[in-house]
């Protein structure tokens, strides 16, 4: 306070001090219970009690969950999924954040009707709801949140149920009628692949977090590089109303690298790296050596200071190679996503939706690729060198075990990825129905193979011929996230080189046009022998380089950002050196 307001007796200034001496204890004693709850365990555990919950709040809804006249769900799925994850996040050999996560979530399915048909397969609607519970196994507390939900997703299926009988389009299709709901065998099955990580271990993780973000120190003109590391034990249990009953346990250790700059017009640019377990075990023993690790942070690092300047890339036609990372996130685009079986929602208009340009819906029994291409979906399959991949499972999210599906065997289309609603010409799932509450078919550990792959000298050798003497040649390393397929959409790359006279050039700004999944049978000229894994926490792709010619390349159109008007501090040798870890 002023001298003004102590003098007209505001507050006296001991009263002040002993106020300010108050909060200081109790917002000291509120962070420490703060702090105390976010690294609290998971209560304690009691695996018949879950169960018990589960199977006993079941038979009472289906026997006593009705709603006057109408008839009770035929079918409930019911999903517990405990997770364990710890976060750690760190700038500049600094530690930004970190956080221990246990939690619970809930996932309720709800049908009502007939398999024949029910409140699913309809444009807007969800047949089940999600809701975060307890992490303590009280019979008690998880029956009443079993019911909470329960009760509200039966009272939304009920009336999706009536839109979908009351639409047009639903009764013009009558005469093609395909069920909502397939039937599946019935299975009991326990599995743990998990490695739980030691406190030894997340400390070991923190101690390199900051090693490896401090390398960023000798990069000043990266504006910002930061390094997270994420531990997570996962434990799935289902059960449903058929008496299918699955409790699966994996592990996964995954470290992330992201980095960005601005080059002098304004461009934004920016790189990742993933770095996760390699072998047959989920723990930190089985990560990438440090040297590895710490030589790819510095090639990323240098690769945005070397774009900044970069010239941009030339509009035309080019003959295109992409590889490592670039190559499994086209496969993704091209090949994980239109194989996908779930048939699209009907329409409460007139019109029917249709699966469209991007899907081999339509495509079984045709040509889609060159004879030499074949595509495999393996949940249950290791990746190159025994590797453990994270998105892999031994039962789906509806309870149904996970197939190996061939999709494509030499060029040809032989099935698509399939769950429990089913297709007039693929009735049965093959176990790859994904999501909580709501279920999709999904891609989850994708193998691309070619036979007679090439090394990299012969793919470079046949992008320049496929080029021809006045074409361009880019390498393509990465690609942005935002890159989509289809009409509208483009394909933008973040790390790319330009290839000319045996040397590589780096380009910046470079944008693909026209890729579809039809490019596969038209411009894909080769592919290399050395497969390559890019996962996220949905699916794994292991390809090898993949080379299109006759490919549109243009420039971003998005608006630039104004770049720093100064320097950044780093530019100066003492910071950049004096603090690093």
């Amino acid at each position: 306070l002023d001298d003004g307001a102590r003098r007209r007796g505001a507050l006296k200034l001991p009263a002040l001090v002993r106020v300010f001496a108050l909060l200081a204890v109790t917002c000291s004693l509120g962070l420490v219970e703060a702090s105390a709850h976010a690294a609290a365990p998971a209560g304690p555990t009691d695996d018949a009690a879950v169960r018990k919950a589960l199977e006993d709040e079941m038979a009472r809804s289906l026997t006593q969950l009705k709603l006057g006249s109408e008839a009770p769900p035929y079918f409930l799925r019911y999903v517990v999924v405990d997770s364990d994850r710890s976060w750690v996040s760190a700038r500049l050999g600094a530690l930004v954040d970190e956080d221990l996560q246990p939690s619970r979530t809930l996932h309720i399915e709800v049908r009502v009707g007939s398999p024949d048909e029910d409140n699913t397969n309809f444009a807007g609607s969800s047949p089940g709801g999600s809701a975060t519970v307890t992490r303590e196994d009280d019979y008690g507390v998880l029956r009443r949140d079993l019911w909470q939900l329960t009760d509200r997703e039966y009272k939304d299926a009920l009336a999706t149920l009536a839109r979908k009988k009351a639409s047009r389009a639903v009764q013009a299709a009558e005469k093609d009628k395909v069920p909502d709901f397939s039937k599946a065998p019935v299975v009991s099955t326990v599995t743990n692949k998990a490695v739980p990580v030691a406190d030894a271990d997340r400390a070991k993780l923190k101690e390199l977090m900051l090693k490896l973000s401090s390398i960023f120190r000798e990069f000043p003109k990266v504006d910002s590089g930061r390094v997270s590391s994420v531990t997570e034990l996962s434990r799935r249990r289902l059960l449903t109303s058929e008496k299918t009953w699955t409790d699966e346990r994996r592990s996964r250790v995954r470290i992330d690298v992201l980095a960005d700059t601005i080059a002098d017009d304004g461009q934004q640019l920016n790189a990742s790296l993933a770095f996760t377990a390699s072998f047959t075990a989920s723990d930190t023993a089985s990560l990438p050596p440090f040297e590895k690790m710490a030589a790819d942070v510095r090639a990323l690092a240098k690769n945005l200071t070397d774009q900044r300047t970069a010239p941009q890339a030339e509009a035309g036609v080019a003959s295109v190679l992409f590889e490592g990372q670039a190559a499994g996130q086209l496969a993704r685009l091209l090949l994980a996503a239109p194989f996908s079986g779930q048939p699209l929602p009907r329409s409460p208009g007139e019109r029917m939706a249709t699966d469209g340009s991007n899907s081999f819906a339509e495509k079984i029994g045709l040509v889609v690729a060159p004879k030499w291409l074949s595509v495999v979906d393996d949940p249950t399959a290791l990746g190159p060198n025994k590797r453990l991949l994270g998105s892999g499972y031994d039962t789906d999210d509806e309870g149904v075990p996970a197939e190996r599906v061939t999709l494509i065997d030499k060029g040809i289309v032989k099935t698509l990825l399939m769950s429990r609603a089913p297709r007039k010409d693929l009735p049965k799932s093959n176990g790859h129905g994904r999501g909580g509450a709501s279920i999709r078919a999904a891609a989850t550990n994708l193998f691309v193979t070619a036979s007679g792959g090439l090394a990299r000298k012969d793919l470079l050798a046949a992008a320049v011929r496929s080029a021809g003497p006045k074409g361009a040649v880019y390498i393509v390393r990465q690609l942005s996230e935002a890159s989509g397929i289809g009409r509208g959409q483009t394909i933008q790359a973040r790390i790319a080189v330009r290839y000319k006279d045996g040397k590589e050039e780096p380009v910046r700004g470079l944008s693909l046009e026209g890729f579809a999944p039809k490019k596969l049978k038209k411009d894909l000229v080769a592919a290399g022998n050395d497969p390559f894994v890019v996962e996220d926490y949905a699916q794994s792709i292991v390809t090898p380089a993949l080379l299109f010619e006759d490919v549109d390349v243009g420039r971003p159109n998005d608006k630039n950002r104004t770049p720093p008007l100064y320097p950044s501090p780093l530019a100066t040798s003492p910071l950049a050196t004096g603090a690093a870890r």
